[in-house]
């Protein structure tokens, strides 16, 4: 059976952007969630050799090992967006940005509005079957997307992250610090990647 690996290039040192001590704790989550979903898999290979598969346990943990790779997948997508220096915009993430918000300004005022609901994460998707328009949403830890969705960027917001890095009401910094830092050279390589 396969397990998952924690990939520890995704913690970034001395990372100027965010506390490292930030940095770490969503590292450790991470970390946590990895082995839970490891634990997970093997739990439920135990209950199909026991010829459980059909038990109401074996549902409940696989709902769990759902939830789990969820976690998984945004703190990954998160650390990835992030870069020790600021990557550009392709033509073509701007070009997408602009097709659904007019400019790039109003994009990033989107995003701001969207922290300020202080949830948990804000991401920009992009249209699967379109690929000509994307749009900023917020979204529980354990949501799974609708597969005509592709996440470009994700951005993981609570309250602990503001208190802790800007105070009460440093929000647009957390966001400004996140958008100046973000890995856009990956958002416009997922988005080449849909469009081939």
């Amino acid at each position: 059976m396969k397990f998952f690996k924690v990939n520890d290039t995704l913690l970034l040192k001395n990372f100027q952007a965010f506390d490292q001590s930030l940095l770490e704790s969503y590292f450790r989550e991470y970390k946590i969630s990895i082995q839970q979903l490891n634990s997970l898999r093997a739990e439920l290979k135990t209950l199909r050799d026991q010829n459980k598969s059909n038990s109401n346990l074996y549902r409940d943990r696989n709902k769990s090992l759902q939830i789990e790779y969820n976690n998984v997948f945004w703190v990954e997508l998160f650390l990835k967006s992030l870069s020790q220096k600021s990557t550009p915009m392709s033509e073509s993430l701007k070009q997408l940005i602009n097709n659904s918000y007019g400019d790039i300004e109003t994009w990033k005022n989107d995003f701001y509005h969207l922290a300020h609901t202080r949830q948990t994460w804000v991401l920009t998707l992009s249209y699967n079957h379109t690929l000509n328009c994307c749009e900023n949403i917020i979204l529980p830890l354990n949501t799974s997307l609708s597969p005509n969705l592709t996440p470009l960027l994700a951005c993981y917001l609570n309250n602990h992250s503001y208190s802790q890095q800007f105070g009460l009401n440093g929000t647009n910094s957390f966001i400004e610090s996140y958008l100046h830092h973000a890995n856009f050279a990956l958002a416009s390589h997922i988005l080449q990647k849909n469009q081939n």
